[in-house]
């Protein structure tokens, strides 16, 4: 008991409506990628180039330091090297020359905000740049509460700065150390015991004599100083620099 009340056709697909389907696909598939990508760089609180630090502040960008595997060596400017880093602290010796119109910084700080920044293995290569000039250079490990400069060049010093500052020695020559491979003119002056009370020592008037002393023997004096975001030290041995480099 049925009958057709009309015969069948084929009008295609009702739903769902193709065109509208993929039109919501494609916007998904741009707006899911884009919003995830602007997520991650809004939380993202690295420096990734230079250009934002120049944009983000009025201090001149010295050069670059490409990061590398740590080499057997941490002095990696030597004779004759012709690396990628080696070149670029080069580049960074020849910019400090231009900071101060008419001479070149003789005494130079170097610093950073926080621990583990590279601080020590940039004294060590700049002063070894400056070396490669004939030129006599002195690194003073003047990170007095964690000294690791000595340890990287393989010093063993009992006697260093804190004893000289503290006046238990009158020498220079006694507490310094020739790091090998640049025919005595790469010299290190080691933090020495571990003291109470480093601002002060560096505050004293043992300082200034330290300052005379080394100024008379060295073409350059390269400061390897404590993070200015934790302790004083570096802001008071700012006074003695020409220029301060924060790494």
């Amino acid at each position: 008991d049925s009958r057709s009340v009309e015969k069948p056709r084929s009008i295609g697909i009702v739903s769902p409506k193709k065109t509208l389907a993929m039109a919501i696909a494609f916007l998904l598939g741009l707006l899911i990628p884009i919003s995830i990508i602007y997520l991650i760089n809004f939380f993202n609180n690295k420096i990734e180039d230079k250009d934002e630090v120049e944009q983000n502040t009025k201090a001149p960008v010295l050069g670059e330091i490409s990061y590398v595997k740590k080499d057997t060596s941490p002095i990696v400017v030597q004779k004759g090297s012709r690396s990628i880093v080696a070149e670029q602290f080069r580049v960074i010796r020849t910019s400090i020359s231009f900071t101060k119109p008419g001479h070149s910084p003789r005494i130079i700080l170097v610093t950073s905000h926080r621990p583990e920044e590279g601080k020590s293995f940039t004294s060590l290569n700049l002063a070894a740049s400056y070396a490669l000039l004939n030129k006599k250079v002195v690194v003073l490990e003047f990170d007095l509460r964690k000294p690791r400069l000595s340890i990287a060049v393989d010093v063993h010093a009992d006697t260093g700065i804190s004893n000289f500052l503290a006046g238990s020695t009158t020498e220079v020559s006694n507490i310094l150390h020739e790091v090998p491979g640049f025919e005595q003119r790469f010299w290190l002056l080691p933090a020495g015991p571990i003291p109470p009370n480093p601002a002060e020592l560096i505050l004293g008037e043992n300082m200034k004599k330290l300052m005379d002393e080394l100024n008379k023997k060295f073409d350059y004096i390269i400061f390897d100083t404590p993070p200015y975001g934790l302790v004083t030290d570096s802001s008071l041995l700012a006074a003695h620099a020409d220029i301060s480099v924060v790494v």
